[in-house]
């Protein structure tokens, strides 16, 4: 009985001591993206005592507020934390970005600075750009890649808090807020325009076919490691070495340069 108090007790201790420096679970979904689990930060850090708005804004790099995205552009995007009751004395988020029809994550969180960093959740297969650090700036900001090939809407998920610093989530208060951008006239135009790369047979024992000659393939795992490359024309690749999974190709097209994301089953 004794032995499970104390490992009760320790746990309790982790979480709170966690909860005080950054994100009590770190690494999980906690956005209210569609696919996220059920928790997000307003669901610990809810009080009346304090109140914060979340909100979500996206600029191109030229500083211009954007509501459409082109293939492969760079974006910033910028997730403020206002207060409405309190006085918070840190604050904290976690924001994702996935696709509007299917919910799958997409685009490349490629530059964030503290008190963020990138984690990847292997239950939900995405990637999200969160606090592990309280920060005493209510404003995250983050360099965000899209996609290379035609998904249609992105939508923007982020979920914030304002702490009191108190060492667990009572005082505390948190909020949410989503953005959708659309694809622009451009890369509609151009997408209806290309005949898109397919790949074949999938889920497959070795090997993964093209539908035409590519450039640099290069075969990551779900954590984003890269397991092979070949930099050279091909119309195929032999996954035949590698154990059963899931795996992301990332393909150049030979005939219009992109760089497509095919998702593949080896079994």
């Amino acid at each position: 009985m004794k032995v499970w108090m104390i490992i009760g007790f320790i746990s309790m201790l982790i979480i709170i001591l966690a909860n005080s420096t950054g994100r009590a679970i770190r690494g999980q979904g906690s956005t209210g993206a569609p696919g996220d689990g059920r928790r997000v930060c307003q669901s610990c850090h809810n009080s009346a005592e304090m109140q914060v708005l979340v909100g979500i804004s996206i600029f191109d790099l030229a500083g211009d507020t954007i509501n459409e995205y082109e293939l492969g552009a760079a974006y910033r995007v910028k997730v403020q934390i206002d207060s409405v009751v309190g006085t918070p004395l840190g604050y904290g988020m976690q924001m994702v970005s996935i696709t509007d029809n299917l919910f799958l994550n997409t685009g490349t969180w490629d530059s964030v600075s503290f008190p963020l960093n990138v984690i990847y959740n292997a239950n939900t297969d995405r990637h999200y750009a969160e606090h592990f650090m309280i920060s005493d700036t209510n404003i995250f900001e983050a360099i965000w890649i899209a996609p290379d090939s035609m998904v249609g809407p992105i939508s923007f998920y982020a979920a914030g808090n304002g702490v009191n610093r108190n060492g667990s989530s009572s005082g505390d208060g948190g909020g949410a807020d989503k953005v959708t951008i659309q694809p622009s006239n451009t890369t509609r135009n151009t997408e209806q325009d290309i005949e898109p790369l397919m790949v074949y047979p999938n889920p497959s024992k070795g090997i993964i076919n093209f539908t035409r000659v590519c450039l640099d393939v290069t075969v990551h795992n779900s954590a984003g490691q890269i397991l092979q490359k070949i930099e050279s024309t091909t119309s195929s690749v032999n996954l035949g070495d590698l154990p059963n999974g899931i795996y992301l190709l990332q393909i150049k097209d030979r005939k219009n340069q992109w760089i497509y994301s095919k998702k593949v089953l080896k079994i």
